[in-house]
């Protein structure tokens, strides 16, 4: 730097101090000056902050723009060209949808939720079109502005005040008595009145370019209503979709499905038992009046089995009663290594009995309509009937698809359909 250019800028920081401490008064620009500079402002600060809130817009996550923009500089840095793309609700809702469906795909659901996941997936595609419309019409000639335009006013603003200040140092120094120079100061005045004029021409022919700063909104406002247009077709034809689905479901039969009775293994012993599945002779056991068993003849290994069902089977009750000894086998073995039951011979009265007995046995359903409990149920108030796992229960009638009335333990009440098995249905 030259000694005349140290010199202005000791002259330039002098005056500075001595206006904001000792309140000496710089020289007045015209209000029309004023005005525009005010406008300019503004214009500054609203570039600024459009043009953040813009990014905010497109994409609102700051964590992620941050990563993006870490990634591709990076990126730029290795020399790729190819940039990640900010990841967006829509797709990532289209995406989880589209799973889910596709594992629900028998079913009308699942393929409401795949269809909703390709249109969400088709919204994601057409906001990142939007975003590439926004910054190719609108952003870049925001930036553009920002950077060469408003920097060049900027650049004549600053310029125009450090003249000022250095004109009015000369001026205050004169007028204290400092000889210096009349063309000093008269050059000094001409170069702030020359600053003066650049950067008022600058600044009104920046607001004069309202066109520019339209057109640019005007192509930022197309994009959004592009994109909300495509949005609203694909939602409508989403929402058709749906209803239709929805009234195809409505008309479609429901499936009817019976819940499993649990099978412990003890019941599973017996059911294998009655089923005679091991391949062993079942020797069958039956009451006489007069106390004592009849076996039918079987060849051993011999397997006993007595089935002891709910007390309200009378014939069975009756049978138990009458089983009130121990009972003792004796096996012979004969030289082909089979065996036999052997027993005692019965009483006429006790064959007569067996006869009758085993005619008389229950083999059919209950005539009159009644269900099976499968689980226990407690009432939550008088109108329903509570009762316990496995009870008869007589049906009247069917309420809805949900509950049946029904008679238990001379108690008539409201039960769930799904905790009972039906045994013998409604006429």
């Amino acid at each position: 730097m030259s000694l005349a250019g140290l010199r202005k800028q000791i002259n330039k920081a002098n005056q500075f101090v001595t206006e904001k401490i000792g309140g000496v008064e710089g020289t007045k620009l015209d209000d029309d000056y004023v005005a525009i500079e005010k406008k300019i402002d503004a214009m500054t600060k609203l570039f600024d902050e459009v043009l953040a809130r813009t990014h905010e817009y497109l994409q609102p996550n700051p964590a992620l723009r941050a990563k993006l923009l870490t990634v591709n500089t990076f990126n730029k840095i290795q020399g790729k060209s190819k940039s990640s793309l900010y990841p967006l609700p829509e797709g990532q809702l289209g995406d989880c949808m589209i799973k889910y469906g596709q594992e629900l795909e028998d079913s009308s659901f699942g393929e409401c939720l795949q269809r909703c996941g390709e249109s969400f997936k088709f919204m994601s595609d057409i906001r990142y079109a939007m975003e590439d419309q926004v910054k190719d019409n609108y952003l870049v000639p925001l930036n553009s502005i920002q950077a060469h335009e408003l920097k060049e006013i900027g650049h004549h603003r600053k310029k125009l005040e450090g003249r000022r200040l250095d004109f009015d140092c000369k001026k205050r120094k004169q007028g204290g008595g400092t000889t210096i120079p009349q063309d000093e100061i008269r050059i000094a005045e001409e170069k702030f009145q020359e600053s003066k004029l650049l950067a008022e021409t600058a600044m009104v022919n920046f607001l004069n370019s309202e066109v520019e700063h339209i057109q640019a909104l005007t192509e930022f406002i197309t994009s959004q209503m592009e994109y909300h247009r495509q949005a609203t077709d694909i939602m409508e034809q989403l929402q058709k979709y749906l209803v239709e689905k929805k009234e195809e479901a409505e008309s479609k039969p429901k499936d009817e499905h019976q819940p499993k009775r649990f099978t412990s293994a003890l019941s599973a012993h017996d059911t294998s038992s009655s089923n005679n599945t091991n391949g062993y002779p079942i020797l069958s056991v039956s009451a006489s009046p007069s106390g004592q068993l009849l076996f039918f003849k079987s060849k051993l290994p011999v397997q006993v089995s007595w089935h002891a069902d709910q007390d309200q089977d009378t014939w069975t009750g009756a049978v138990r009663k009458r089983l009130d000894c121990v009972v003792e086998f004796h096996f012979r073995t004969y030289k082909s290594g089979s065996s036999e039951a052997e027993v005692s011979s019965p009483s006429t009265d006790d064959r007569n009995w067996a006869k009758s007995t085993l005619a008389t046995e229950p083999t059919g359903m209950p005539s009159e309509p009644c269900c099976k409990a499968l689980y226990t149920f407690d009432a939550e108030n008088e109108s329903e009937l509570p009762f316990k796992e496995g009870a008869m229960i007589k049906l009247v009638e069917v309420v809805d698809e949900n509950w049946y009335l029904g008679e238990h333990n001379g108690k008539r009440g409201y039960f769930p359909i799904n905790y009972v098995e039906i045994v013998t249905p409604l006429p």
